[in-house]
C-alpha cells in the first residue's frame, strides 16, 4: 500500500533500504565482473552468462511479488 512506501521516508527504514540496495548493486557488479572474466578466458559462452542473469532477475522479481 502507499502507507508502506511512506514508511521508507522514516530514517530507520531509509537507512536499511539504502544499505540493502547498495549491497545488491555491489553483489551484482561482482558477479558481472566474474562472469566477464570467465567469458574472456573462454570458460563460458556469453549465452550461458546471459541465461544465468535472466534467471537471477526472474527469481528476484518473484521474490519481490511475494
Amino acid at each position: 500500500t502507499l502507507e508502506n512506501y511512506a514508511k521508507l521516508a522514516q530514517p530507520g527504514y531509509l537507512k536499511v533500504f539504502l544499505k540493502t540496495l547498495r549491497l545488491g548493486l555491489e553483489t551484482t557488479l561482482l558477479c558481472a565482473l566474474i562472469a566477464a572474466i570467465r567469458v574472456l578466458c573462454g570458460q563460458h559462452d556469453l549465452s550461458d552468462v546471459l541465461a544465468a542473469v535472466l534467471l537471477s532477475i526472474a527469481i528476484s522479481l518473484i521474490g519481490y511479488m511475494i
